[in-house]
């Protein structure tokens, strides 16, 4: 009996010692990419290219909903692009860069959610150790409202939020 609690304390305590060391993905790696620090978060390199993620959130049985309105991915997609060429950026659907805007729109009955989010990769350290992750929420800005079934006022929506982004991306990055 003593033997074995002993052994299940061992095991135990190896396991605590083990769960502090740093993972792969944590510890430091000679050969990963080096990103520009950034001040605020927007601030970018070659700021007029900029990937664009779009996408007609379908989880909940929207395409139910989103048929009923008449909404497609393709007239989401064609507002930002047409938003973000009117600033002078020029959006890819191509993952050529780690910094990406994502735009997220839901519908469930009479209901639309937006969801416009810039993300990046964020390098921090922590002691002596370097930490690297992708995908970080920069900068965020989500509207709430009723369609009424009118797929043009949701586009309305989303060009003001889209607007909103490209006003503090712009402020940011044009200044260089």
């Amino acid at each position: 009996m003593k033997k074995r609690v002993i052994l299940v304390l061992f095991l135990f305590s190896w396991i605590i010692a083990l769960s502090f060391q740093p993972s792969y993905a944590q510890r430091k790696n000679v050969n990963s990419p080096r990103f520009k620090i950034s001040e605020n978060g927007l601030e970018v390199s070659d700021y007029k290219k900029l990937v664009l993620l779009t996408e007609l959130d379908e989880h909940y049985d929207e395409k139910i909903d989103t048929a009923k309105i008449g909404l497609t991915e393709a007239m989401i997609r064609a507002k930002c692009e047409s938003r973000l060429k009117e600033a002078g950026l020029e959006p890819t659907s191509k993952f050529s860069r780690p910094e990406y805007l994502s735009v997220i729109v839901e519908t469930r009955h009479r209901s639309y959610y937006i969801l416009v989010q810039f993300n990046r990769p964020v390098q921090y350290q922590v002691e002596e150790t370097q930490f690297m992750k992708y995908g970080v929420n920069i900068w965020q800005k989500g509207l709430l409202g009723q369609h009424g079934y009118a797929p043009e006022y949701i586009l309305e929506r989303l060009d003001t939020v889209l607007e909103d982004f490209v006003v503090e991306y712009l402020k940011v990055n044009s200044t260089k």
